[in-house]
């Protein structure tokens, strides 16, 4: 047996108790099984209390029992009592969670969801799960839109989809963490909270162009029906269930195959080795080795013969970039990841480690524990893609927390009595709590508020130009054209005035230096000659002129603050601002910028900031100047 509590800044709970068994090598067939006690068993229980607690059969995994709890079926009435209170604490935590995806539903800005608004607003179908040219082969990505659009085109039916998803996933992550935790409530509380209010999980539930988010069920649904027929409740409905999940994962994004083809894989060859098989259970792993397969012959044949450039080459213009600009943005694209995702960048391979070298020590297929290490496994070959690729955004990792946090918390309980390990844990909590705790919150606020303010500009832009017989010329303080600014926004500006509130008799112009490498990385620049926007049809730089708009929102890469607005104030007529309500972007990340900011004329400092001069992220609403 074994009682932790967390270290100092990041306490979980100091009556918790994992019960793991006294051998780092030994382990048990699920983690409730170091929570209850084998009725049949209770003249075995004291003396090999410190064996191995693996000791499956032909036929079904062992549920094999501590001797640690209580003999008596009495209920504990506090016990329930602080049960009764997390699981009422989970779901007022899920539910307003729910509420908030769908509340002040806009089209807005979420990476591609802006493109994505307008296709659904014109009803084009959306077939970005296929382009061979580069490599993606993830067909059932954007079916859900697709089929939503044909209902309506309201953004509340998308993101009231959207909290649907949420809700499920969390029923079955929560119901999951409740079969294999039962006795550790406020853990699985813990669990959940780490794993939705994540920036990652945030991005893609508040968003709608992410396939990450059916995807996330998908993996929820697998893992807890694996679970299920691995503990040998073989219902046909978790087996049909668990394949269907685990193929749906699979065609939703292309490194799924490799976590379930690994656990299918690694379950036949313990069974196997260790001549302990449930044929049930057996059957359904090498179903889902066949499902990955069947991916890769397909991949492989269909795939590749039409791939001309990959991905990451396309969507980050690598080609184009020095030996130096290469190195940082390695550099910038590893540390957000440990910023932003600790427990899957450092905690994960640590356990993942941990594992691999109890099982070298001890010799002995006794010391695996086939689920959970092969959901590890999964894990972190899911994450490899990524790290391989270079891709480096912090929603591609989502998936992951669903696929192993079973596993973490389980060889967690069992690795913290070693200050290595405690030392790791902490330090992942610390940039929990300092940074992707504030920067889930800022990003929920932040794309709900945004939203708002975005449509409040366009409308009054369009009322603005509708009663003007001038051309109206439009310019964005602090985005101009290029790398280094946050340029879909001018671009996105003019496309939803064009489409949505359907005014023309407008210009779009840059005052802002066009970037070094405008030609080699346009962005959403067209240079099209054709085009009636300045913006876009030249790389001219102008001064605005009386009568002109100058909109400021917080895509500016300047250093916005009060004496910034106030310069503003007295140099240009304010004619509008918008009703917001919303936060700074503060965060250890935010504070690291700042840091940098005024570190001067550092080259290094001035490479790695290159387009975040505007660390807080300010204004919180858009301001509409009018030159005097």
């Amino acid at each position: 047996m074994m009682n932790f509590a967390s270290m100092g800044g990041g306490k979980l709970d100091s009556k918790l108790d994992f019960n793991a068994d006294s051998s780092l090598e030994s382990n048990t067939d699920s983690i409730d099984s170091a929570q209850y006690l084998d009725s049949t068993s209770s003249q075995k229980r004291n003396s090999n209390a410190d064996s191995s607690l693996e000791s499956n059969t032909d036929s079904t995994p062992s549920q094999t029992r501590d001797s640690t709890n209580h003999l008596d079926s009495t209920p504990n009435p506090r016990k329930t009592r602080k049960n009764s209170f997390w699981n009422y604490a989970f779901y007022a935590f899920i539910l307003s969670y729910c509420l908030c995806i769908v509340i002040y539903s806009r089209y807005a800005f979420n990476l591609d969801d802006a493109l994505w608004w307008l296709d659904i607003y014109h009803n084009i179908p959306i077939t970005n799960g296929i382009n061979l040219g580069i490599g993606r082969f993830y067909p059932l990505a954007f079916s859900d839109l697709n089929m939503l659009m044909q209902i309506s085109h309201s953004p509340y039916l998308f993101f009231g989809y959207h909290a649907i998803i949420t809700l499920f996933i969390a029923l079955l992550f929560w119901n999951f963490l409740k079969n294999a935790l039962p006795n550790s409530p406020f853990i699985r509380f813990i669990i959940c909270f780490i794993c939705f209010l994540n920036m990652g999980f945030v991005t893609i539930m508040v968003g709608i162009c992410y396939p990450e988010s059916p995807l996330c069920f998908a993996l929820v649904l697998f893992v807890f029906m694996s679970y299920k027929i691995y503990k040998s409740e073989n219902r046909a409905i978790f087996f049909i269930l668990g394949i269907l999940a685990a193929n749906m994962a699979i065609y939703l994004k292309e490194p799924s195959f490799l976590a379930i083809g690994a656990f299918g894989f690694l379950n036949i060859i313990y069974m196997y080795a260790s001549k302990k098989i449930n044929r049930i259970y057996f059957i359904y792993c090498i179903l889902l080795l066949v499902s990955a397969l069947i991916f890769v012959v397909i991949y492989t044949l269909y795939v590749m013969p039409n791939v001309e450039s990959s991905y990451e080459e396309v969507a980050f213009n690598k080609a184009n970039l020095s030996f130096y600009n290469y190195a940082i943005f390695l550099i910038k694209g590893l540390f957000n990841f440990i910023l932003n995702d600790a427990f899957i960048v450092i905690l994960l391979p640590f356990i993942t480690l941990c594992r691999i070298y109890s099982t070298i020590k001890s010799k002995s297929l006794d010391s695996i524990a086939i689920f959970w290490d092969s959901l590890l496994v999964g894990g972190i070959l899911y994450f490899a893609v990524y790290i391989k690729l270079q891709l480096f955004t912090s929603y591609y990792l989502v998936p992951i927390y669903f696929i192993v946090a079973g596993s973490v918390v389980y060889y967690l309980g069992k690795y913290l009595r070693y200050k290595i390990a405690k030392l790791i844990f902490g330090f992942c909590m610390i940039l929990y709590i300092t940074n992707v705790l504030p920067q889930s919150i800022w990003t929920f606020m932040s794309l709900k508020s945004q939203g708002v303010a975005f449509h409040q500009s366009l409308d009054f832009m369009a009322k603005y130009i509708s009663q003007n017989s001038d051309k109206t010329r439009i310019y964005f303080d602090g985005i101009g054209r290029g790398s280094g600014y946050n340029d879909h926004f001018w671009f996105y500006f003019i496309k939803y005035l064009e489409e949505i509130y359907n005014v023309s008799n407008f210009d779009v112009l840059s005052k802002e230096p066009n970037a070094t490498s405008l030609l080699q990385s346009p962005l959403h620049w067209q240079n099209d000659k054709n085009s009636p926007f300045t913006i876009h049809n030249s790389t001219s730089v102008s001064t605005p002129k009386k009568g002109d708009i100058i909109i400021l929102n917080q895509n500016s890469n300047k250093y916005i603050d009060s004496a910034y607005l106030q310069n503003m104030q007295e140099k240009y007529e304010l004619i509008y601002k918008t009703n917001v309500v919303g936060l700074p972007y503060i965060s250890l990340k935010m504070i690291i910028k700042y840091l940098m900011i005024n570190l001067g004329n550092s080259p290094l400092a001035k490479d790695a900031l290159s387009g975040n001069s505007n660390p807080f992220k300010l204004p919180i609403n858009n301001y509409i100047y009018k030159v005097k």
